[in-house]
């Protein structure tokens, strides 16, 4: 059956469509991902803010078809709360469920750390009012955005509809920016093409690439207890087994 391996309750900010495809190419075989969307069209602050009022009833459904964690996608929506939000959503999911939780500005910060990375470039879709709430929460949370390459996507249909090449060139740009002083490129939003691009730009770059989708997928595995991932999605899944979930 799908999801023998496990199953994750995926609370999406906007439309998952091009989300999953992400999540997917880079999750190991046997994983269900459960969706349920906030309804987000537009990265505007009343859809946003109401957003966030639809995540609980999402929980609910999600624990109707009994997934095993909940994770909550969406760091606009999140870190327009406060610098603290995430750590409350989390709470409350875990009081109402007993199951573990976690948000998507929570497991962005943790991949980083995971990787000891303290200064990064910051390559963001989202407009310029979006991504000062986003910077606040990660500088917040210990990590200094030496530089911010943004593209000022207001539509998340937009972000979808962006080239392969797109996060790739923005990466490299960004990098360049920082005159490559950082500890890392992390690219923000799973809903673009992305996670193709971790290999190629770690090995050009020379540092570690950390995107939302990838991260989403590390911190799931972990949460699950599941220790594979397939091979080339970049540093951030040095401690797994990847030669094993190649195969598969």
């Amino acid at each position: 059956m799908y999801g023998w391996r496990g199953s994750i309750g995926f609370i999406c900010p906007a439309i998952s469509d091009t989300v999953l495809l992400e999540y997917y190419r880079v999750m190991p075989e046997g994983v269900l991902i459960t969706t349920v969307d906030l309804k987000i069209q537009n990265l505007v602050e009343n859809e946003l803010e109401a957003a966030v009022t639809r995540i609980e009833e999402a929980v609910r459904i999600l624990q109707y078809e009994q997934v095993q964690i909940f994770v909550v996608g969406g760091t606009p929506p999140i870190t327009r709360m406060g610098l603290e939000a995430d750590r409350q959503i989390i709470e409350r999911i875990e009081t109402l469920t007993g199951k573990p939780a976690t948000t998507e500005p929570t497991f962005e910060v943790e991949a980083l750390r995971s990787l000891s990375c303290k200064r990064i470039a910051v390559v963001s879709p989202f407009p310029e009012g979006v991504n000062k709430k986003m910077n606040a929460y990660y500088e917040h949370a210990g990590l200094e955005v030496a530089v911010l390459k943004e593209l000022g996507i207001v539509k998340p249909g937009d972000i979808a509809k962006q080239r392969f090449n797109a996060s790739y060139l923005a990466a490299r740009e960004a990098f360049r920016d920082a005159n490559g002083k950082v500890d890392a490129v992390f690219i923000a939003c799973p809903r673009w093409p992305v996670v193709r691009n971790i290999g190629p730009l770690e090995k050009e770059l020379g540092v570690p690439v950390v995107t939302s989708a990838q991260a989403a997928v590390w911190k799931s595995l972990r949460m699950l207890g599941i220790n594979e991932a397939p091979a080339g999605f970049g540093r951030l899944f040095a401690g797994f087994d990847t030669a094993r979930a190649a195969m598969m």
